[in-house]
């Protein structure tokens, strides 16, 4: 996971989180369910993280992981920050990542 187009071996994992509810509210709940988490796992790695609002409401979350074993740690331990912020458990679609093409020199982000 190293360029933008690049083609990946499908070890990448994309998860899609769909929270039902306020979109502002969710955001900021789910913005200190991941510093909770950080904080808890200060060396393991955060994935790439896009959040939106959703065509019919609530909070969309994508996450790409660089690998199963990062997915599987910051999934299987995102219960509990979850929780402890008043966030129920999200609608969850995961996908293997097939080619990689985020640049946010592309999108007018990057100086």
């Amino acid at each position: 996971m190293t360029g933008r187009g690049e083609t990946t071996d499908q070890r990448q994992v994309m998860v899609i989180l769909r929270f039902p509810g306020e979109v502002d509210e969710l955001l900021e709940k789910w913005e200190r369910a991941v510093q909770r988490w950080q904080d808890l796992y200060p060396d393991s790695r955060l994935p790439a993280s896009i959040a939106a609002a959703g065509e019919k409401g609530g909070l969309v979350v994508v996450n790409v992981f660089g690998s199963e074993e990062d997915h599987l740690l910051f999934g299987e331990k995102m219960g509990t920050p979850l929780r402890e912020v008043g966030l129920d458990t999200p609608g969850l679609e995961h996908l293997g990542v097939r080619k990689l093409d985020w640049d946010a020199t592309r999108l007018g982000l990057a100086p």
